[in-house]
């Protein structure tokens, strides 16, 4: 699975998104793109965990992964998540994030709500017991 934002949609991203889906080694079985923002986007007058809140579109890919094609199918993700780089923002919803590694956790949230669960972490879970999710590690 891959997914990015967007602020918006262009001729050019949804000709990308076409031409990956067609190339006959494309392991692709789906793309989707999903309007955000409104009460999603809005942020809460008392200041909450939920990570970004996105304003524009989520974009989700997802590929066949058999077992003996995963390491391709995750070649070929990581490859478009570099060609989509140009229509990014940069930052991702953390119910979209996979495989991809801390960073990409770490994009999820604002720098100050990232510092905020790291120092609780820090206090409750310093051994990073609970961590086989999209680990937020202890500051």
């Amino acid at each position: 699975m891959h997914t990015d934002l967007s602020n918006e949609i262009s001729l050019d991203l949804i000709g990308f998104l076409l031409e990956e889906l067609m190339k006959p080694t494309s392991q692709l079985v789906m793309i989707e793109m999903r309007h955000q923002g409104n009460a999603l986007g809005r942020q809460p007058a008392v200041p909450s965990a939920v990570g970004v809140r996105p304003t524009g579109f989520w974009f989700n890919a997802v590929a066949m992964m058999p077992p003996d094609g995963r390491e391709a199918a995750q070649s070929q993700m990581t490859a478009r998540r570099s060609a989509m780089g140009k229509w990014a923002t940069g930052s991702v919803c953390l119910n979209g994030i996979d495989e991809s590694g801390a960073d990409r956790v770490r994009r999820a949230y604002s720098p100050e709500t990232w510092r905020r669960l790291t120092e609780i972490k820090q206090k409750y879970d310093p051994q990073n017991t609970f961590r086989l999710n999209r680990n937020i590690g202890p500051a």
